[in-house]
């Protein structure tokens, strides 16, 4: 489905590589990703939208206050 996003989109949307978004899987970043086939050792992952987007508004800096 479109809530679905395959580590290519995800890194697309980010503007990043494929193996950060991997590494970003494994660190917890993405809590609801999930492998196609839980079986296989080399399954695809999916990893929903929100995710994504939500792990991108972390990512923004807060401005910096003047002294």
């Amino acid at each position: 489905t479109d809530d679905l996003l395959t580590t290519n989109q995800a890194a697309e949307l980010l503007g990043c590589s494929v193996r950060a978004i991997v590494n970003y899987v494994r660190r917890g970043h993405f809590p609801h990703a999930r492998k196609m086939d839980p079986t296989k050792r080399n399954s695809p992952l999916r990893i929903p939208r929100a995710d994504v987007l939500a792990f991108q508004e972390r990512q923004v800096l807060a401005p910096s206050r003047g002294k």
